[in-house]
Parts: structure tokens; sequence; C-alpha cells
């Protein structure tokens, strides 16, 4: 059984493995490689941050994805997005569902109207999964500066309006274990 959740302190190690893996490392936004002790006190700063949700994605307790909605923005309920797969799984659906689940579960909420992805030009299997999720490329974020935004990285937007709800089968959502309302 797939399960949806909130990232917890044991599921640290596996996050900074995939993150060092070069696939992973090379499309992402670090400046070196990620270490457990900083990911761990990465993770106290930010397990309290209101609006901010780290998740994973599991089966039989296997992760398969991460991803999460960070860096939000109270004045346009702005946030921006991230995924990555288990490097393992590349490939097999995992990255479009974490994301997917991700994106209803923020955009159900009312706090949220827009959800932001910056991606490396080179990373086409995230872009594809973006634009199959709905999201759209623009030239500039309306919502204002967020952290991620570097030099060389596209950016891509999605509101409830643009969101492909049907991508995901109402089947496979309700055979996805989760405490968090979807």
């Amino acid at each position: 059984m797939i399960t949806f959740r909130l990232l917890e302190e044991t599921d640290l190690i596996d996050r900074v493995s995939w993150i060092n893996t070069p696939s992973i490392f090379n499309s992402m936004s670090f400046d070196q490689k990620v270490t457990i002790e900083g990911t761990k006190a990465w993770y106290e700063r930010v397990k309290s941050t209101p609006f901010r949700y780290d998740f994973v994605l599991e089966e039989d307790g296997s992760l398969l994805a991460m991803g999460g909605v960070t860096s939000y923005i109270s004045s346009s309920k702005t946030a921006e997005t991230y995924t990555f797969t288990n490097p393992l799984l590349h490939s097999k659906g995992y990255g479009t569902l974490m994301l997917y689940l991700g994106c209803r579960f923020t955009l159900a909420s009312p706090s949220f109207e827009c959800l932001i992805a910056y991606i490396r030009p080179t990373n086409i299997s995230s872009l594809k999964i973006h634009q199959r999720i709905g999201f759209t490329e623009v030239q500039e974020s309306r919502h204002g500066s967020l952290s991620m935004a570097k030099e060389g990285h596209l950016c891509f937007e999605l509101t409830s309006s643009s969101f492909n709800k049907e991508l995901v089968s109402q089947s496979i959502l309700d055979s996805i274990n989760t405490s968090l309302i979807l």
C-alpha cells in the first residue's frame, strides 16, 4: 500500500543519500554535498515553519519519493514546490504522483493560490512532469522572489484552475493511505 505522509526524522538518512546522488544533486540548487548533520539541523529549523510541508511517498516502508512546499509568501498566497524520487526508482511514476499529491493537498487550502517551481532546462523529466500536472512556464513570477529562484532556471506556476486534477484517478487516490486531507 502506498502512503503519503509528512517527512519524519527517520527519513533523513535516505533524503541525504538521494540528494547526494549525482542525478538528483545536479538538477537541484545545492552548492555543496548535503550532510546528515546539516539535514538534521535543517529539519529542526523547518519542521514547525507555518505553511511549509515536506512530504514522503512510501510503499510498505520503502521510500519512493519526497517533495514539499516551501518559501511561502503570505501576501500572494504563493509557495515553491520541490520533488525528487528515489534514484533507484526513476521513470516509474512516483515523482509524478508525489508532485500531484503535494499540489492537491496544498491547493485545497485557502492559504494557497499559486505554486511555483524553478526547474533547470536540462531536467527534461521534471519539465514534463510539471507540465502534465498543469504548471505553465512564465518569464517572471508575478508573486515575488522566492529563495530558490536562481539564474538559469525556468519558472513555472500552477493555480487551482490550471491544476490537472484528472491526472490521477479517484480509484488510485482512494487506494493511498494518508492522514493528510486530499
